[in-house]
């Protein structure tokens, strides 16, 4: 190809004359030249092309984006051969993309306190239909550094083990997320702490909300008890703003009935009742800790969820 049939297809293609800027200058007597290519793992690999051939693999390169038709999202899948797939093709190119490149983890309802704490989050949806479901959510650090946050997928499996169904959150992960966000977790820990010696110490009554939930243990034989406590840190979404969470779980058994029909316990938000002469306790305390002065928050948006795509 001549230089002035490329000049002349350039034109066409940026229907406009070439800018000077973007005009090819290459010497007459000079037929070749080196490009050299360096790979990631930094070998150099040299090869000689004619100019032309050059150029034109350059014009590819120098493009402004409008001359292009494809475009990659995050998940890596072209923009055009996504739009051909079917919803559930689009949210299993997603799911397989987060879990190969990010942390996730399989929530377990069964683990002690933090099937509540999911729950309170809307992270543990309401499934009755389909075979075996799971859930998955994304997780920022590991130890006690971990953050969960609310981007996560409902998978469900065939008789086959193979995924026919996906459902994902509408909550989408910030890149920035770290412990720095938490500034008043330290005064949480203080509340929790603070709660829990109250129902170890049987010499005292102990009140929730400003109500007596419990009785000092002192005038009844025999007594045990158990408390068991759960704590993870969350952050959510409020419209583009990231609300920082530490979401609490705690959960008290003791051998005695204290409430009955004609002595209903008290009304808080904690769950309260006897049965089989033993009286449960268990409730979930989130604390938004932004600010170094945590505030309680008695309830969070539950409606995460995107309607489920099932395999055609």
């Amino acid at each position: 190809m001549s230089d002035e049939k490329l000049e002349e297809m350039l034109k066409t293609v940026m229907n406009s004359e070439i800018p000077e800027d973007m005009q090819f200058k290459i010497p007459e007597n000079e037929a070749e030249f080196k490009v050299v290519h360096f790979d990631r793992k930094k070998s150099v690999r040299r090869f000689a092309a004619g100019a032309v051939s050059v150029c034109a693999a350059l014009v590819l390169v120098l493009l402004p984006a409008q001359f292009t038709n494809k475009n990659a999202d995050n998940t890596g899948i072209d923009s055009s051969e996504s739009e051909s797939k079917s919803q559930f093709e689009k949210y299993i190119d997603e799911y397989n993309y987060e879990i190969k490149n990010h942390d996730y983890e399989k929530i377990l309802p069964s683990v002690n306190g933090q099937e509540e704490i999911f729950r309170f989050l809307g992270l543990l949806p309401e499934i009755r239909e389909g075979y075996e479901t799971e859930v998955f959510v994304r997780t920022v650090g590991f130890g006690e550094e971990k953050i969960y946050t609310r981007q996560a997928y409902v998978v469900w499996y065939d008789h086959n083990d193979e995924i026919n169904a996906v459902m994902p959150s509408s909550e989408k992960t910030e890149s920035d997320i770290s412990s720095s966000l938490f500034a008043g977790e330290n005064g949480v820990e203080k509340v929790m702490n603070n709660l829990m010696d109250k129902f170890g110490n049987h010499n005292r009554d102990v009140s929730f909300e400003g109500k007596l939930i419990r009785p000092k243990l002192t005038e009844y034989p025999d007594v045990y008890d158990e408390t068991v406590s759960e704590t993870v840190r969350c952050v959510i979404k409020s419209g583009d703003t990231v609300i920082p969470l530490k979401v609490c779980s705690l959960n008290y058994t003791v051998n005695c009935s204290f409430f009955n029909e004609n002595n209903a316990a008290p009304e808080t938000s904690m769950e309260i009742f006897s049965k089989d002469g033993m009286t449960h306790y268990s409730t979930v305390l989130a604390y938004d800790c932004s600010r170094k002065n945590a505030v309680r928050m008695k309830s969070v948006n539950q409606d995460i969820w995107l309607e489920k795509a099932e395999r055609n």
